[in-house]
C-alpha cells in the first residue's frame, strides 16, 4: 500500500511542478501586459522603478518554478518566502510614487489610483500550484503586506484616517464629501474592505486548490490502476474495462482468432536448472511473447506454464483478427530465433516453440464471482487452438494452422499470401473428442529456421 501512495504522490508532485511551470508562463505574460501599461500610462522614463519591481517578479516565479522539482518541506518554505516577496513587491509598487512625482503630491492619493486589484492576478496564480496551504497564505501575505503599506501611507506627513467607523455614519453628506475629498485621508473602511476581499478570495482560490488537488489525486490514482491492470491484462483489454462502455459481463458470441504458444520440451530443460534461473527464463519467454502480441493488437489471455493462450478479436471483432493472428505467429518465431542466437552467443541451450492458430465463433463472457472475476474465451475454437499446438511435436514443426484461418487471413490480406507460401498442406488432423478431422497446414522445417 505504500508503494502505491508513494506512486500516487510521484504523480500528484509532477502535477505541481506542472502547474508552478504554468504559472511561471502565466505570470511572464501578466507582467509583459503591465509592463506595457505602465509604460503608456506614465512614460518609459518614469517606468523604470515599476519595471525593476516587476523583473524582481519575474525573477521569483522562476526561482519558485526552480525549486518547485525539490520535494523537501524546505521548499515549502521557501515557496512561501517567495510568496511574501511577491506581495512586498506589489504593495511597495503600489504605494511608493514614480520618479518625477511633485513634492507637494500626497502620499494618501497613491490609495485613490484603483490599484489594489493587482494583487488578485497573484493569488489566483498561486492556485495553479495544487496547494490549499500556498493560496491561503498568498491572501494572508497579500492582506499583511498591503496593510504594512497603508501604515506607511500613515506614517508620511499630513496623512490621517478615522478608525471610528460609527462616527464617520454620524456626518452629514457635505462633511463625509469633503472628508472623502481630502487628499491626505486614508480610508480605513475602503482598506478594511480591501483586506476582507483579498481573504475571501484567498479562501475560495484555498477550497479550488484542494477541489483540484482532489482531482488531480484521483486523476494519478486512476492512472496507477489503470497501469496495474496492464500487468495483467492486454491493452486494449484495459482499455475496455477502463472504459466501460459495455458491461464486460453480457456474455456474447462472435469469431475470433485463437492463438496457443508453447515451448518444446521445458521440462527437460527446467530439471538442468535451479529455481531460480527456470523463472527466469520463464520470464525472459514471456515478455517477449507478450511484446509480439500487443504489437498485432493481440489479448493475451492467460500464461500457462511455459506457454501462453492468445486471442484476437477480442473484446471487440477487427475486420482483421484472422491476419493478424498469422503475422504474430510468424513474428512470435522470429522473436525465438532471436533470443535464441542471444543464448547460442552466451553458450546456452536454444529453446524451440510450437504455435497452434484456427479462427471460428466463440464465447466471451467474465466467469467467477463478484469475489474474482476473469473474462475469458471459450468453445469448439480454442479447443482446435489447443490441439493443433499440441499437434507440433507429431508433425516437426513449430506452426500448425487451421486452413479455415490460412483462408480467413486471406480474404482479409491477400498480400499475406507470399509469406504464406512457406506453410505446406499435410494429412488432415484427427484431434483428440473432435469427430470432424481438421484440415490443416504446416511450416516447412526450412522456412521455420529462416523465420
Amino acid at each position: 500500500m505504500q508503494v502505491v501512495q508513494t506512486g500516487f504522490s510521484a504523480a500528484l508532485h509532477r502535477e505541481v511542478v506542472a502547474g508552478v511551470r504554468l504559472g511561471v508562463v502565466l505570470r511572464l505574460g501578466v507582467v509583459t501586459a503591465i509592463a506595457l501599461w505602465v509604460i503608456q500610462r506614465i512614460g518609459l522614463e518614469a517606468a523604470w522603478p515599476y519595471l525593476a519591481i516587476l523583473l524582481v517578479l519575474t525573477i521569483s516565479g522562476i526561482f519558485q518554478w526552480r525549486l518547485a522539482p525539490n520535494t523537501d518541506k524546505r521548499w515549502r518554505f521557501a515557496h512561501a518566502f517567495f510568496i511574501l516577496l511577491d506581495m512586498a513587491a506589489v504593495t511597495l509598487a503600489l504605494v511608493i510614487p514614480p520618479p518625477g512625482t511633485p513634492a507637494d503630491w500626497p502620499a494618501a492619493m497613491q490609495l485613490r489610483l484603483g490599484n489594489f486589484d493587482y494583487f488578485f492576478i497573484f493569488v489566483a496564480l498561486t492556485t495553479l500550484a495544487y496547494s490549499p496551504l500556498l493560496s491561503i497564505w498568498t491572501a494572508i501575505a497579500a492582506a499583511l503586506t498591503w496593510s504594512a503599506g497603508m501604515l506607511f501611507i500613515l506614517a508620511q506627513p499630513g496623512s490621517f484616517t478615522i478608525t471610528d467607523f460609527a462616527a464617520i455614519r454620524d456626518l452629514s453628506i457635505e462633511d463625509l464629501i469633503t472628508l472623502l475629498l481630502n487628499p491626505n485621508y486614508v480610508s480605513g473602511v475602503i482598506w478594511f474592505q480591501e483586506v476582507l476581499l483579498v481573504l475571501i478570495l484567498g479562501v475560495i482560490m484555498t477550497a479550488t486548490a484542494f477541489r483540484t488537488r482532489k482531482l488531480a489525486f484521483r486523476e494519478a490514482k486512476f492512472a496507477a490502476e489503470r497501469s496495474n491492470l496492464s500487468r495483467y491484462f492486454s491493452p486494449n483489454l484495459v482499455d475496455e474495462l477502463a472504459g466501460n462502455q459495455e458491461d464486460l459481463t453480457t456474455v456474447r458470441s462472435h469469431e475470433i482468432a485463437v492463438l496457443f504458444a508453447d515451448v518444446v520440451g521445458f521440462t527437460k530443460i527446467a530439471e538442468s536448472q535451479a529455481p531460480a534461473e527456470v523463472i527466469d527464463l520463464l520470464r525472459a519467454i514471456h515478455s517477449r511473447l507478450a511484446r509480439v502480441i500487443f504489437n498485432h493488437q493481440g489479448t493475451l489471455e492467460k500464461f500457462m506454464g511455459d506457454g501462453l493462450m492468445a486471442t484476437f478479436g477480442t473484446p471487440r471483432p477487427k475486420a482483421d483478427d484472422a491476419a493478424r493472428a498469422l503475422r504474430a505467429a510468424f513474428d512470435l518465431l522470429t522473436t525465438m530465433a532471436e533470443f535464441n542466437s542471444e543464448r547460442q552467443a552466451a553458450g546456452l541451450s536454444t529453446i524451440e516453440i510450437g504455435i497452434g492458430l484456427h479462427v471460428g465463433p466463440a464465447v466471451l463472457g467474465n466467469i467467477g464471482d463478484e469475489l474474482m472475476l476473469e473474462f475469458t474465451v471459450v468453445g469448439d475454437t480454442v479447443n482446435v487452438a489447443s490441439r493443433l499446438e499440441a499437434a507440433t511435436r507429431e508433425l516437426a514443426t513449430p506452426l500448425v494452422a487451421s486452413e479455415t484461418i490460412i483462408q480467413r487471413a486471406l480474404e482479409q490480406a491477400p498480400e499475406l499470401k507470399p509469406m504464406l507460401a512457406s506453410m505446406i498442406s499435410v494429412e488432415p488432423q484427427q484431434l483428440h473428442n473432435r469427430t470432424a478431422p481438421v484440415a490443416v497446414r504446416v511450416l516447412r522445417p526450412a522456412a521455420a529456421a529462416v523465420a
